[in-house]
């Protein structure tokens, strides 16, 4: 039964090691990588279509290339508008 639990252990630190591994993804042959995004505009962006859509709150992480270029929270986190 011990020999089980460790076994389990293991494999899932295997697993969560693995999943935490970077991976960068293929660009097809014949094709560039794509220009970076306007993160202004895109902040704008999504900003107006909270406020268009009458939507709450709203989180937004982005990363490019395994590092964060947007991090923000959008409107509100409750429904009764204190936070």
């Amino acid at each position: 039964m011990i020999k089980h639990r460790l076994l389990l252990c293991g494999v899932f630190l295997a697993v969560l090691w693995i999943a935490h591994q970077p991976v960068q993804a293929a660009i097809p042959e014949g094709q560039t990588k794509p220009a970076a995004p306007d993160i202004q505009a895109l902040d704008s962006f999504i900003a107006g279509e909270l406020k268009a859509n009458g939507l709450v709150g709203l989180s937004v992480a982005l990363m490019i290339d395994g590092k964060i270029v947007l991090a923000k929270g959008y409107g509100l986190s409750a429904l009764d508008g204190k936070i």
